[in-house]
């Protein structure tokens, strides 16, 4: 039997990932409020869920249009994101250095797989990142944790070994991921002390 998901005393009844968010509603019939609405974080290097922006209710029909016009907004925000990126090409193994998914992965541009990511951020920009460590770099090793730097946004990320479809083609690099890529060494070149 599967266990039910609970934030506080209220049992999740339906939830919604769009634009990196989860939107949730969760119900508790003996609370002062029956009815729940907020969003779910986890939190990208450690995987515990945040749940905050929480709102109740005791209107059924009150609960719903609060949880309908949160995915709205969030929907509205991630397309506009999206036409802003202009980058709408997924990634396959076929951009990957053939083989390259037995290679260490430590330094390298990885590409991570689309079906792992949310599906509003199944494009290159979330899936090329910069592995920089972690056990799961070394193909030999137990451990599955590769840490990235996301390419496009900075943002740092944790995935195991299997989300990574390999090392992707130089000749696969779009010229944005060059420019930001460039950004970062000399900020980088920047920071290092002088030995």
């Amino acid at each position: 039997m599967e266990e039910k998901r609970m934030v506080d005393t209220y049992e999740i009844e339906s939830s919604f990932y769009i634009n990196g968010k989860e939107i949730v509603f969760g119900a508790n019939e003996k609370a002062d409020f029956k009815y729940m609405i907020g969003f779910c974080s986890i939190s990208p290097l450690f995987g515990f869920e945040e749940y905050h922006s929480c709102v109740g209710t005791n209107n059924y029909a009150e609960a719903m249009r609060e949880y309908a016009e949160r995915i709205r907004k969030e929907a509205e925000l991630s397309l506009t994101e999206q036409r802003k990126r202009g980058i709408y090409v997924t990634y396959t193994p076929d951009e990957c250095i053939p083989g390259s998914e037995s290679e260490n992965y430590e330094g390298q541009l990885i590409v991570i797989r689309a079906d792992i990511l949310q599906r509003d951020k199944r494009t290159v920009d979330y899936q090329l990142c910069r592995a920089t460590g972690g056990n799961g770099c070394n193909p030999n090793s137990r451990g599955q944790s590769i840490y990235a730097v996301n390419i496009y946004d900075g943002r740092e990320m944790r995935y195991d070994r299997t989300d990574v479809l390999g090392i992707i083609k130089p000749e696969y690099v779009p010229v944005w991921a060059k420019e930001r890529i460039r950004q970062i060494e000399q900020k980088k070149h920047r920071h290092e002390p002088e030995r």
